[in-house]
C-alpha cells in the first residue's frame, strides 16, 4: 500500500535530500559569516531518518485506513478474465468499470557483466546501511541528478554518466546547463555524451567501461546506481486475452480519456505515460503537466 511514492519514491528520496541539504548548509554557512567544521555524517542514522519518514506517513496509506473508509482491500495477484471480471486469488470480482494502476519499475540495461555487479535502483537503494565510497550513477534524468547531488553532499565520490549532451534532457538547454554546473561545483564528476559499454570485474573491483568523446574510459565503483528510465508493469494482468495493446514505449494504448480499447477499462499513472513521474490528469487540451518525483 502506498505504492512507489511512499515506499521507494517521493517520501524516502525527499527525506534523503533533506538530510543531504542539512550537510550542505553546514558546509556553506560561511556565506553568512558563520564558521563551522566539516559535518560528520552517520549514514545509518540518515537512513533511519528516511525509514522514519515512511513510517510516519504509512498509516495514511494503510490497509486499515482504507478498510475503515469502506474500501474492500485484497492483497493478492489480480488478472483480468473478461471486460467486467477480475480474478483475485480464488475470488472473482465483477464491476462495471475497472481501473488499471499497476505502476512501473526501474529499467536495468542489459550491459555485459551488469548481472554480477552491485547495482542500485530507486527501489533497492533504501536498504543501504553504509555510505558508498565510490558511486557511479548511470542516467542524468530527475532521479539520477537528485540522487547524485544527495550522495555527493553526504560524502560519496560520485560520477554521473549521461548518454546525451545535457542533463535533464526533457528540459530547456539552460536548465541542463544550470544543473550540471551546480553538480560540478558540489564535487560531482559529470560525463555527458558518454555511452556505457560494459561492467568489468577484476582485482581492483568493479568498473564501468564507457565511451566518452571517442575514448574508452574505466570508472571504478562500489555501487552502480542505474536511473535510465522505468518500464510499465503490464505482465500477468491478462491484457493479451482482451487484446489490450501497449505502445512502443511499453505503456498502454489509451485514448484522451485514459480508456483502453474497451471503454470500461481505464488506466492511470505510469501505465498511461508518457511521463513516468507524478502526473496530474490531462488538461482540457489533452496535454499533461508533470511534477518530478524521484521514482515515479
Amino acid at each position: 500500500m502506498g505504492g512507489d511514492c511512499l515506499n521507494t519514491g517521493c517520501v524516502p528520496s525527499k527525506a534523503l535530500i533533506r538530510a543531504a541539504r542539512a550537510a550542505h548548509e553546514i558546509r556553506s554557512a560561511h556565506r553568512f559569516g558563520v564558521t563551522t567544521s566539516e559535518p560528520e555524517i552517520d549514514f545509518a542514522k540518515v537512513m533511519g531518518h528516511v525509514k522514519q519518514a515512511i513510517s510516519d506517513i504509512e498509516p495514511h496509506d494503510s490497509v486499515e485506513r482504507y478498510r475503515g473508509l469502506g474500501v474492500e482491500v485484497y492483497q493478492e495477484h489480480a488478472k483480468l478474465t473478461s471486460p467486467w471480471e477480475v480474478q483475485v486469488g480464488d475470488k472473482t470480482l465483477t464491476a462495471r468499470h475497472i481501473v488499471l494502476a499497476t505502476g512501473a519499475r526501474p529499467r536495468v540495461p542489459s550491459l555485459p557483466g551488469i548481472e554480477s555487479a552491485p547495482v542500485l535502483t530507486s527501489e533497492n537503494l533504501w536498504s543501504l546501511t553504509e555510505l558508498p565510497k565510490r558511486l557511479v550513477v548511470l542516467g542524468g534524468g530527475a532521479i539520477g541528478c537528485e540522487l547524485s547531488q544527495s550522495f555527493a553532499r553526504l560524502g560519496s565520490q560520485v560520477t554521473l554518466v549521461e548518454g546525451v549532451s545535457q542533463l535533464l534532457g526533457r528540459e530547456d538547454h539552460e536548465v541542463g546547463e544550470l544543473i550540471e554546473s551546480t553538480l560540478v561545483n558540489e564535487g560531482v564528476t559529470v560525463m555527458s555524451e558518454a555511452k556505457a559499454l560494459e561492467v568489468i570485474q577484476g582485482e581492483a573491483g568493479h568498473q564501468l567501461a564507457v565511451e566518452h568523446h571517442g575514448e574508452r574510459k574505466l570508472l571504478p565503483f562500489d555501487y552502480l546506481l542505474v536511473s535510465v528510465g522505468r518500464q510499465a508493469n503490464v505482465e500477468g494482468l491478462g491484457l493479451e486475452s482482451l487484446v489490450i495493446t501497449t505502445t512502443q514505449a511499453g505503456t498502454l494504448e489509451l485514448n484522451e480519456r485514459l480508456q483502453t480499447r474497451l471503454p470500461n477499462i481505464w488506466a492511470c499513472g505510469d501505465l498511461a505515460g508518457p511521463y513516468q513521474l507524478t502526473t496530474p490528469p490531462r488538461t482540457r487540451r489533452g496535454t499533461r503537466q508533470s511534477m518530478p518525483c524521484s521514482a515515479n
